[in-house]
């Protein structure tokens, strides 16, 4: 490669022939680069290569005695510059490891999910080399070169293993919770829908059957589903986590694994934020579809921009099986456009959350809402000022002349209780305030 093109892979300056900032110069030898300080200090501003156009006989000398004295520097000195890693997957015995990523090679920084898979009558022990872990699925961050390997056992004679999964929203469990089982073990598996959001409908694969929990005999590898069917109504919202209108995270990616598309590889301080519409004013519960390998996962959440509380939660079992974790507090929310955001305090994947309707507000509650969106306005030497009521839902103005005519609109941020309008000329002006899901309030204010 040429330095051109380390310059166009990198996006980093190349110095070349006799000098940094002098212009280029003529030739002939530099000695300016034979001392230490002024490389790092280039370094420092970035540079990743200097040359000398026509270096003296000593050059080659000079250059063992720089790279001794730069050996402490975080960069490689006189050297290539290494933008990707390989990645080396192997398996022992009967299994194989899937990724989500195609290639042997990876640019410094990606994030590569690994999932190993057993062969009947074998199960995953571990991953050994640059890895460790006895997770089916792995995360490997390409920081340098890696050499990975899935590790598997065969099972004793007689040993089998239970596969469950899940169709619809809700989540299985069995125990005891082994990779395999002896012939003639008795296991429960349990089937648990999410709260006002799906119900159990049944068993079927290896095992079919109407229970909720269930108590079976093991005695061949077993694959068994358990079907949900979801209950949300038109009150229910359901807000995808890869659908936000706004992130901040480097590396929070979208991540689509077949049948669960999430966001992940989350770090503290990432956040996510999500906009919706609320139809029907009322108590609502909200719920989150979240996994985990760690323990002890957070995030605090915010309504429209106040503080809601923090869920909190431990590990799942691996980064791929989900569970459904509810905010300890209902939300109260009016009918209209909402802001939701979820500040991250530690590494999970999310999947979906849910807002079922607990409690329609009452008659009384919404002409409350209704009142509130009541204002006054107040005339002044060349106009006027309005002034809202607390916990007004008022986001648009619009000011017309008495002949109907548009002089000026805008939004109403929130927070905002007072709204002046100035320079005006004598007339009768006519103040038209809009609200969240429809609502509307209109005053007129004389200018003299």
């Amino acid at each position: 490669m040429t330095w051109q093109g380390v310059s166009s892979a990198t996006g980093k300056p190349v110095i070349a022939d006799c000098g940094y900032g002098v212009g280029g110069g003529s030739t002939g030898h530099n000695a300016a680069w034979d001392d230490v300080n002024n490389l790092k200090a280039r370094i420092a501003d970035g540079i990743i290569a200097i040359t000398q156009k026509n270096p003296n006989s000593s050059w080659g000398n000079t250059i063992t005695t720089l790279r001794t004295q730069l050996a402490a520097q975080t960069i490689k000195s006189c050297g290539s510059v290494t933008t990707k890693f390989n990645l080396s997957i192997s398996s022992v015995n009967r299994g194989n490891v899937t990724k989500n990523k195609e290639g042997t090679s990876f640019t410094k920084g990606t994030v590569v999910t690994l999932i190993a898979k057993a062969s009947d009558g074998f199960k995953f022990e571990n991953w050994t080399g640059d890895a460790n872990g006895t997770n089916e699925t792995l995360k490997v961050t390409m920081d340098s070169d890696k050499t990975i390997k899935a590790n598997f056992t065969q099972l004793p004679a007689n040993s089998f293993t239970v596969t469950l999964n899940t169709s619809g929203s809700g989540t299985v469990s069995k125990s005891p919770d082994q990779q395999s089982y002896s012939s003639g073990t008795q296991i429960t598996i349990t089937a648990t829908p999410i709260n006002g959001v799906s119900i159990f409908e049944g068993w079927n694969g290896d095992y079919t059957g109407s229970e909720k929990s269930v108590s079976i005999s093991v005695t061949t590898n077993l694959n068994i589903t358990a079907k949900f069917r979801d209950t949300l109504t038109a009150d229910s919202i359901k807000i995808e986590a890869e659908n936000f209108s706004q992130k901040n995270g480097a590396n929070l990616v979208v991540e689509d694994n077949g049948d669960i598309k999430n966001i992940g590889y989350i770090e503290n301080g990432y956040s996510t934020t999500y906009s919706f519409n609320v139809t029907k004013s009322g108590e609502y519960r909200i719920v989150f579809r979240v996994a985990t390998a760690n323990d002890n996962g957070s995030f605090d959440i915010s309504v429209d921009n106040n503080s809601s509380g923090t869920i909190s939660f431990s590990n799942t079992g691996s980064w791929t099986t989900y569970k459904n974790e509810s905010l300890s507090t209902n939300l109260n929310l009016s009918a209209g456009n909402h802001t939701l955001v979820l500040n991250f305090k530690n590494a999970l994947n999310v999947d979906y959350m849910v807002l079922k309707l607990v409690k329609a507000n009452s008659v009384k509650e919404r002409k409350k809402s209704i009142l509130q969106h009541t204002f006054r306005v107040t005339p002044v030497k060349s106009g006027f000022f309005a002034t809202l009521p607390d916990n007004h839902r008022f986001n648009l103005y619009s000011l017309y002349d008495c002949k109907g005519q548009k002089i000026s609109s805008g939004e109403i941020k929130p927070g905002v209780s007072i709204i002046k309008f100035d320079n005006l000329t004598n007339n009768i002006w006519i103040l038209w305030l809009e609200g969240f899901h429809g609502n509307s309030a209109v005053r007129t204010a004389t200018v003299r």
